[in-house]
């Protein structure tokens, strides 16, 4: 008995030593309210992400999940894959595409039930036409601030 509380307890202190659980929804709205200007679209990745954070976000800019909103008629997990760059360009609207700066929200895991999101694609796609100006880590994701590059 001994043992397996002290292994429960061992676990429970690595999962929650940070204070918060992976996603850290809350924390990551905060940054981005206080942070945040209007008319730097939030690009979110993993598309189902969107949802926690907006039950936190209450900011002026809008959520873009990645590669496209979660429908809920059908749950496929492929559909939350990235096929390739002019998917997620063809997730703003054009005004969004030619925002100087967006914020992106990225999620740790690049892979869902065994199926891989593609993740290389997305940084491709940040590579060729963003800079990272600054960067925040939080327990589970990643919060950038990008600017154009490429003058699109």
């Amino acid at each position: 008995t001994a043992c397996v509380v002290a292994a429960s307890v061992f676990t429970l202190w690595f999962e929650y030593r940070d204070g918060a659980k992976p996603g850290d929804w809350k924390r990551v709205a905060i940054y981005l309210e206080a942070n945040e200007r209007p008319l730097q679209p939030i690009a979110v990745f993993p598309a189902d992400q969107a949802m926690p954070l907006g039950r936190y976000y209450h900011g002026t800019n809008q959520l873009i999940p990645l590669p496209h909103a979660v429908t809920f008629e059908k749950f496929t997990i492929r559909e939350r894959v990235l096929q390739n760059q002019a998917q997620i360009s063809a997730a703003f609207t054009p005004a969004q595409r030619r925002a100087p700066e967006i914020w992106l929200v990225r999620f740790d895991e690049c892979t869902l039930a065994g199926v891989d999101l593609n993740c290389p694609a997305l940084d491709r796609f940040i590579r060729q036409h963003y800079r990272v100006q600054s960067s925040r880590t939080f327990v589970g994701t990643q919060v950038e601030l990008l600017q154009r590059t490429d003058g699109r």
